[in-house]
């Protein structure tokens, strides 16, 4: 009978394959080139009038602009548009929106920029600029209590504290 013999072998050693750098090639979707057969024999130009987009304009035709274009605006970004400070002028056509923060002074950036071509359209002036400003606290808007704004506001009319009174409220 045959035995079983094993035979050990010393295994061998495999390499990996080499690697090789193989770019594929480009792919470009362009439409197609259609040349067509134009005449430019039969066309008239006609002389383009020149757009004056420097018209000067007064406040008060920029505040209607601004009322208009809040009419043009979503609900929603009407109501952040009507949250913002009215702009004062700075110069012939730059003007600063004062804001609270810097999140309402972003949300403004977003709104303005809109309203900037608006206007521009508008108002036939291609220089307007609408800039934001964040508007710095006093220190005594910080340091007031309730009890003391409370104060402040009947110093300015008296019968506040009447009707305080006459409906028993307290001050919080």
């Amino acid at each position: 009978m045959p035995q079983n013999t094993a035979v050990l072998s010393t295994p061998k050693v495999v390499s990996a394959p080499p690697t090789v750098n193989i770019r594929p090639q480009s792919i470009s979707i362009t439409k197609p080139k259609i040349f067509e057969n134009t005449a430019t024999d039969n066309i008239v130009s006609e002389p383009i009038p020149e757009l004056n987009l420097n018209n000067s304009f007064s406040d008060e035709e920029f505040f209607k602009t601004w009322e208009k274009f809040q009419q043009t605006l979503s609900d929603e970004k009407r109501v952040s548009f009507s949250n913002l400070n009215i702009p004062v002028r700075n110069s012939d056509n730059e003007f600063i929106v004062l804001v609270n923060n810097v999140m309402q002074e972003n949300e403004a950036k977003k709104l303005l920029s809109e309203a900037v071509q608006f206007f521009r359209g508008q108002l036939n002036n291609s220089t307007i600029v609408i800039t934001t400003k964040i508007a710095e606290e006093t220190e005594t808007q910080r340091s007031l209590s309730p009890e003391q704004r409370y104060m402040e506001m009947v110093a300015k009319n008296p019968q506040l504290e009447e009707f305080r009174k006459l409906l028993s409220l307290e001050i919080d």
